[in-house]
């Protein structure tokens, strides 16, 4: 874990969906990041099976949500799905296209108001093409990441590797956030950054009605 962070150890583990309690709790918070999980990197052949959520409290604390999908249960997700219809709450993400694509597709809802770490070090570090978490935690935030539980088998028992490798997913977007945007205020590109969140919901819309948007956009 980052010196600088410190995070709830206690695993709180939900099936389908997030209870009333702690939906509220997370409704009324300003900046929250998320990263799912699935069978495979097809939208539509591999389902979701794992949607975490870190909230970004007071004084360098952090709670991480875990709602697990064992099965397709999407219905029961109502509190999941009222929590990214909120406007309001600033959603960190790393890679936003392709969660924000696997949430629309099983949980029927597109977040908006977003944040793409992944979009904010391709626009600032542009020295290098190496823009994963792995490779921004270990430059940014002095934090090595053990990704082998990446490509694993999600829609079973989550085993202890799983469990930390979702957590850690999430619970560094926020520093990330914050370092990159400096680099990019200082370098005057934060506006194109912000351009590039918006469009997330064009891109995201033509990725899930067949369209390559770059394709779209092009004079051939």
């Amino acid at each position: 874990m980052s010196n600088t962070k410190k995070c709830d150890k206690k695993l709180n583990f939900f099936e389908y969906d997030i209870p009333n309690d702690v939906f509220h709790n997370i409704n009324n918070e300003e900046v929250i990041g998320i990263d799912t999980e699935a069978l495979g990197l097809n939208i539509r052949r591999d389902r979701l099976c794992l949607v975490q959520i870190c909230v970004y409290g007071k004084e360098q604390q952090c709670k991480c949500y875990v709602v697990h999908f064992p099965e397709s249960k999407y219905e029961k997700s109502k509190n999941l799905i009222k929590l990214f219809r909120n406007k309001k709450i600033k959603k960190i993400f790393h890679f936003a296209r392709f969660d924000m694509s696997i949430i629309q597709q099983y949980l029927k809802v597109l977040p908006t108001n977003i944040i793409c770490t992944k979009i904010m070090s391709k626009l600032s570090r542009t020295f290098t093409e190496r823009h994963g978490l792995k490779e921004l935690c270990r430059e940014l935030l002095g934090v090595e990441l053990n990704k082998t539980s990446g490509c694993s088998y999600w829609g079973g028992v989550l085993t202890q590797q799983q469990q930390q490798y979702a957590i850690n997913d999430v619970v560094y977007l926020k520093d990330l956030s914050e370092k990159l945007k400096s680099i990019l205020i200082k370098e005057k590109r934060w506006k194109l950054a912000e351009l590039a969140f918006k469009a997330l919901e064009m891109v995201v819309t033509m990725d899930l009605s067949g369209f390559d948007p770059v394709y779209i956009i092009n004079h051939h």
